[in-house]
């Protein structure tokens, strides 16, 4: 290799002056491939499917978002009635066992015993008014006949 030829490798990698570029040749225009229309390829029906299984997957996730809110809304409605319900119930028996301590306050056992024996005639038991009666069926007693005197 020359020197000459190592300096135009080395420093002649630039363009010292342009150059013209070649004309262009005129060239017979291409004829243009007619495009078949209106007929789909498979691949067109492939994707046309895979876009319709996401409009389907797309529509059955909204669905079911609707209807998950649907059910949580219902829900804290029913949890709400629930709660009032209770808070109702407790005033109800609050107010029951107040009416039942003032029924319960107000009844007098001796009063009840004095108009027994004095107004109605009862008199309390003796033991030879007691008769015992041993069954040997433990679940219920069934009474055919009247008591024997």
């Amino acid at each position: 290799m020359t020197t000459e030829e190592r300096y135009h490798l080395i420093y002649g990698n630039t363009a010292r002056a342009a150059e013209p570029a070649p004309a262009p040749s005129p060239e017979k225009p291409k004829k243009q491939k007619r495009q078949k229309r209106n007929v789909p390829s498979q691949n067109s029906f492939e994707i046309e499917w895979k876009n319709r299984k996401i409009y389907l997957a797309i529509i059955v996730i909204a669905f079911m978002c609707i209807s998950y809110v649907y059910l949580m809304a219902a829900n804290i409605q029913i949890r709400k009635e629930i709660a009032g319900l209770k808070t109702e119930l407790n005033t109800v028996q609050i107010e029951n066992d107040d009416l039942e301590s003032e029924i319960y306050s107000e009844v007098d056992d001796s009063e009840i015993k004095k108009k027994a024996t004095e107004k109605l005639g009862m008199v309390k038991p003796s033991e030879d008014h007691i008769i015992k009666y041993s069954n040997e069926n433990k679940d219920y007693v069934r009474q055919y006949e009247a008591i024997p005197e």
